[in-house]
């Protein structure tokens, strides 16, 4: 089958004919991935056959056999010389493209070496077929079918990380700067408060203090005049001890009073002076009210923050909910390939898997 015949088959598989969910990109790199598994799993056995050179003769029992063989999956048989009746076949140890023989081989420049080895299957492309046997068709279709739901998995379980990684990034931002501005709010409020407090206790001194002091001496110098005019009430129109002892007498209240007066108007600016203290105070005080009102506004925003994490927690989970059926689906799917192949999956896909990616 040609890639466009297998692209369609496996775009029936995932209910994908309307060709939304899956890109051709995605779906070729699950057929690439699923060939290269079978690759693993059911290799194809090939033979190669090389002159030896000279140059490829590192020792009496190492051979360098990057010019006839670099690109295999293992080795299973070498035979030198080629053609010999009965086969020779050597044993070697692979490392990297040198055969280590474990016997002298007396390698000899000009002689034929064959070498049995499993290759890679081919994938198809838009003009040609895989050069895997065509019954092995429906174990690609049904293999790509799994790589695919797989790649869905990886990427959701992607997106999962990626929304908590993110959005921990950001709340991280977000909630240190917004729990500073609520503490430099509450801050500023207990200074407020404590102005407020000092404004206040600076009443006493000028309200019980000074402006008490003044109105008693107020009080005392009402009385005084009140006493010199019932004194001098007696006196009025009497003509003994001097003129207008009872107009004097008036004038010593008239002076009392007026002291009084002066008791009084100073008891009054002390009264003003603690009005100020309360004025101020009461201002501070609104200043702290509004500050803790500002830090209950930041502390909301952490709140609001916090509900985003759970947010972006539920949504990660669905994500990875989401992501593990894709990745039981797609695993099922690998195991009726490996079925198909007539492999048990128990034994063979650890492995397969271990050499693909080494």
């Amino acid at each position: 089958m040609l890639l466009p015949e297998i692209i369609s088959a496996v775009r029936i598989e995932l209910q994908d004919t309307s060709e939304t969910l899956y890109t051709e990109e995605e779906l070729i790199r699950a057929i690439e991935k699923s060939i290269s598994l079978m690759s693993r799993l059911l290799p194809k056995r090939s033979f190669i056959e090389g002159e030896i050179e000279s140059d490829m003769i590192i020792s009496d029992r190492v051979l360098d056999i990057t010019n006839i063989l670099s690109d295999y999956i293992r080795i299973e048989k070498v035979e030198y010389p080629a053609d010999e009746e009965p086969p020779q076949f050597l044993t070697a140890d692979v490392i990297s493209n040198h055969l280590m023989f474990r016997t002298i081989p007396s390698l000899t420049t000009g002689d034929t070496i064959r070498i049995i080895y499993f290759d890679k299957w081919t994938p198809p492309t838009s003009t040609t077929p895989g050069n895997y046997p065509s019954h092995l068709n429906d174990a690609v279709i049904i293999g790509s079918v799994g790589q695919a739901l797989i790649f869905k998995a990886e990427k959701y379980t992607q997106e999962a990380v990626s929304i908590i990684v993110e959005d921990e990034a950001g709340v991280s931002a977000d909630f240190a700067t917004y729990m500073g501005y609520a503490k430099d709010a509450l801050d500023a409020a207990n200074a407020a408060f404590d102005a407020s407090l000092a404004s206040l206790s600076s009443i006493t001194t000028p309200l019980n203090t000074d402006a008490h002091a003044a109105l008693d001496c107020a009080e005392v110098a009402f009385l005084a005049g009140a006493q010199f005019l019932v004194d001098g009430t007696p006196h009025i129109n009497t003509a003994t001890r001097g003129d207008s002892v009872g107009q004097v007498y008036g004038q010593y209240g008239g002076v009392a009073v007026g002291i009084g007066n002066g008791r009084v108007s100073a008891a009054s600016q002390w009264i003003a002076t603690a009005q100020a203290f309360l004025d101020e105070s009461t201002r501070e005080s609104a200043a702290g009210n509004g500050y803790v009102m500002e830090a209950v506004q930041r502390l909301a925003m952490v709140d609001k923050l916090l509900e985003r994490v759970g947010d972006a927690e539920k949504t990660s989970a669905q994500l990875l909910d989401i992501a593990g059926r894709y990745l039981a689906s797609g695993q099922a799917k690998i195991n009726e390939m490996l079925a198909a192949l007539g492999l048990k999956a128990e034994m063979q896909l650890n492995r397969a898997e271990a050499a693909q990616h080494s």
